[in-house]
């Protein structure tokens, strides 16, 4: 995955998931890419990597009872 995708994943997520320090989530971001690495289509990798933690995190966020009432933020 391009450096500028990671990092337009990791900063659209930082401020979905204010709870979550930037260094966290940038460091999911890496490692649910690297999932993706030998996959012969990379068109969607920054799709499924960015669902996939903003997943993790909303599951985290609920499961501490922490993000009740937080609204998501989308890139629009």
């Amino acid at each position: 995955m391009r450096d500028r995708d990671r990092s337009a994943i990791v900063d659209a997520l930082a401020r979905a998931h204010p709870l979550f320090a930037e260094r966290t989530i940038e460091r999911w971001v890496t490692e649910e890419s690297h999932r993706y690495d030998d996959a012969s289509i990379q068109s969607f990798v920054p799709i499924l990597v960015q669902r996939t933690v903003h997943l993790t995190l909303l599951d985290l966020e609920t499961a501490d009872g922490l993000g009740a009432g937080l609204p998501l933020v989308h890139d629009d």
